[in-house]
């Protein structure tokens, strides 16, 4: 077994660990686009726990937001580059997404299909399209126009706090345990209320913990509590998610993925380190973003062309893979072409505004990796 190191500045296992979720999430959704299947849906839930995957993004991005802001030291400079960082990673691929969402909704939603599921259906209904939902789509406040940015509105609002939460646990050590157990009552007691934000920020805060907490240092999981931790997060749906059993289960897939993130930070693991996860790892933010509408228009089309298999299930299948193909490739694109140029224009304009004191960037800066958990998995 390789000896534990310490987690590394560019940690690859868990930019690998962004790839593979972000594919789970993926095939979750394609699976559920029609009506009238049965081991296709269970399977959209177990193994393929989409709300596993979304926990996993909030913890990581916890952890390698907090890695960043106490390199750079939670001071006024260092807290401007964070949000400047945060703006540029999370909007240009956003609006690329709400644009892909946008023409969905426009031109092939108005497509008439039979045997589409209610749950896809309940997404881009014309009437609740209004100015506030449109402009709240537009800055990640609102997920009309594309339904997986909720999660956006999560990740904009936790990065507005996660600076006070990091400096709290620097600064006063002993409030991280506290700290948690208020945040997950507040889980326990908030639901979907304020846009489900109240309730994952105990994800953001137990990611900044593993980065922040001298204690941490010392917990090295092993490979069984990781095999344990992964297993969890892919059949606790088998549980009925309703009342205290949903956010005990919420809470219970926080401290799995931190458990999981943790072990992958502390060792490498040869298989994860495989190209092409590392490359999903790179296109798992517009994997995310644009999979939906994307699974949407694929099962509407098919739907309305005839071509949807007499064997439901099946047809699921072929929807959920078309719509990876289509996807990988797009986000790929969006990746090189989008992303990194966002990326870039960020770190130049903070040179600019740097000047004198911060001229010359480590490589850490440079445009490749995203620099957090909507992207590549650094520590930067």
């Amino acid at each position: 077994m390789p000896r534990p190191t310490e987690p590394s500045q560019h940690n690859i296992e868990l930019q690998s660990l962004r790839g593979i979720a972000a594919t789970v999430v993926m095939l979750h959704h394609g699976l559920r686009t029609l009506s009238g299947t049965t081991w296709a849906f269970q399977a959209s839930e177990v193994p393929l726990n989409a709300h596993a995957a979304v926990i996993i993004f909030f913890v990581l991005s916890g952890y390698v937001l907090a890695k960043s802001l106490t390199r750079r030291g939670i001071d006024l400079a260092g807290v401007s580059v964070f949000y400047t960082r945060r703006i540029f990673r999370i909007y240009p691929a956003l609006w690329i997404g709400i644009l892909i969402g946008t023409l969905y909704w426009l031109i092939v939603s108005p497509v008439a299909a039979p045997g589409l599921s209610s749950w896809m259906t309940g997404h881009y209904a014309q009437g609740a399209a209004h100015r506030t939902a449109l402009a709240g789509s537009v800055v990640g406040l609102d997920n009309f126009l594309l339904p997986t940015s909720w999660t956006i509105t999560v990740e904009l609002c936790a990065s507005v706090l996660l600076p006070a939460i990091v400096w709290l646990f620097v600064r006063f050590r002993w409030s991280v345990l506290p700290a948690i157990a208020l945040l997950a009552l507040v889980t326990s007691l908030s639901g979907p209320m304020l846009r489900n934000v109240p309730f994952y920020l105990v994800d953001f805060a137990m990611g900044a913990a593993l980065a922040c907490w001298p204690a941490m240092r010392h917990l090295r999981p092993g490979a069984l509590s990781a095999v344990a931790a992964a297993a969890f997060l892919a059949f606790i749906q088998i549980l009925p998610m309703e009342g205290v059993i949903y956010w005990s289960a919420a809470l219970g897939m926080g401290l799995a993925s931190a458990v999981l993130i943790q072990w992958l930070a502390c060792r490498p693991v040869a298989w994860l380190r495989h190209r092409a996860l590392i490359a999903f790892g790179d296109w798992s933010y517009s994997i995310y973003l644009i999979h939906l509408p994307i699974a949407f228009a694929v099962a509407r089309l098919m739907a309305h062309s005839g071509l949807i298999l007499a064997d439901r299930d099946w047809a699921a299948v072929i929807v959920a893979l078309a719509t990876a193909a289509i996807t990988i490739p797009a986000s790929a694109a969006i990746y090189n072409f989008v992303e990194r140029p966002g990326i870039a224009l960020g770190n130049r304009l903070i040179r600019y505004w740097s000047i004198g004191r911060d001229p010359a960037p480590s490589p850490a800066d440079q445009p490749a990796p995203a620099g957090d958990a909507l992207g590549r998995a650094t520590t930067r």
